[in-house]
């Protein structure tokens, strides 16, 4: 399932002018939620997980 945001799954979607997802997009299923959620927790584990692989590796040099 994709985790971008697309306008025709919103449930705002009849009220809204925008052309892209805005930041009070909210999806109409739960599956997409669901999946939002996760890819959020997987970029913030990697990002945590890069900088604590550059405060090793400064801390070894």
């Amino acid at each position: 399932m994709s985790t971008i945001k697309n306008c025709k799954n919103c449930i705002w979607f009849d009220q809204c002018h925008e052309d892209e997802a805005c930041d009070s997009y909210e999806p109409a299923s739960l599956e997409e939620q669901e999946a939002m959620d996760a890819a959020e927790y997987k970029k913030d584990l990697r990002e945590r997980h890069e900088l604590y692989q550059e405060q090793i590796a400064e801390q070894d040099e």
